[in-house]
């Protein structure tokens, strides 16, 4: 296997979990490092010093390693500034590790990365590779990965072919995403999520950009290929801004546990299929968290919170 797969750093206006992320990608030491982070907002007091102070954090990049900089003057809001920055890592590389300034990872997690995007890059129904999955611990002792309809973006690694796939002009629901999701999916109040989720982006309602990921995902039959362990750990909650969502949430601050390479097994005795035990739990985890409220509230929370 090769060294670290590059990685696409975002960040804006957190240098507190900035520094914790930071310190992981260091102790990864990938040979290429992409930062991007959007403008600040003049009508927010001190968020142009917030943001500065999370942009001095990169300076103290101190391995072998070439930074790219997309650092953005003005604020573009959250649907424009991470497209653009995702769009900005894929000119220059085929695939890569996207990571955004709350989502702390394992360590594992950018060599189970690397190795996957190289094994998996032929087989086009594969989009994205997960870090995180709301097990809650039920599938620690697996030192393996599962394959799923369903994708999780808290640290999440990506080919170029998946993210050129994506149709950000799309302005409605068409015949084949409900066809597609209604075969995928036999969990309604799961279902009914996805498809509030992405319907409300899809319509303007919503200024964000992963909607279209999943909407990309549904229509294209999709596959995600998770570890078993969750090896990324949401620390972006805040009890004042987040004032909405409970801050003993489960989702948040989940324990991570490493995934080790050498358990692995070879490619030739995993079966490229969808793992539906795994993939009824994962809904029956996000539904239990009351998924149309709650868990559709954190993705909203941290959208207004840090990009309007």
């Amino acid at each position: 296997m090769n060294s670290v797969a590059p990685v696409l750093f975002l960040i804006f206006n957190r240098p507190e979990t900035t520094k914790r992320v930071f310190e992981v990608i260091r102790e990864a030491k990938p040979p290429m490092l992409f930062v991007a982070a959007d403008g600040p907002r003049p009508e927010r007091m001190g968020e142009a010093e917030q943001c500065m102070e999370a942009r001095k954090i990169i300076e103290q990049v101190d391995w072998n390693c070439d930074v790219k900089t997309l650092y953005r003057q003005e604020n573009l809001g959250c649907k424009r500034a991470i497209r653009s920055a995702i769009d900005w890592f894929f000119t220059y590389v085929e695939e890569g590790i996207i990571l955004e300034d709350d989502c702390l990872a394992d360590v594992s997690f950018f060599s189970f990365s690397t190795l996957m995007l190289e094994r998996y890059r032929q087989i086009e129904r594969i989009k994205i590779i997960s870090g995180t999955n709301f097990f809650l611990g039920k599938y620690d002792n697996h030192n393996d990965y599962y394959f799923s309809k369903f994708m999780a973006i808290w640290g999440w690694a990506a080919w170029k072919r998946s993210w050129q796939e994506i149709n950000f002009s799309v302005k409605e629901l068409d015949s084949s995403f409900v066809t597609n999701l209604n075969t995928s999916f036999k969990n309604d109040r799961f279902k009914n999520w996805l498809r509030n989720m992405v319907q409300s982006t899809l319509e303007g309602k919503i200024d964000a950009w992963s909607p279209y990921l999943v909407h990309s995902f549904i229509l294209n039959d999709g596959m995600a290929l998770s570890a078993f362990r969750n090896l990324i750990s949401n620390i972006g909650y805040n009890g004042t801004n987040m004032s909405n969502v409970r801050s003993d949430h489960p989702f948040f601050n989940m324990k991570m546990k490493s995934i080790k390479l050498d358990d692995i097994p070879p490619s030739d005795q995993v079966v490229v299929s969808i793992n539906p035990e795994a993939e009824s739990l994962m809904m029956k985890m996000v539904v239990k968290y009351d998924a149309p409220k709650t868990f559709f509230r954190i993705l909203m929370s941290r959208i207004k919170k840090y990009f309007y």
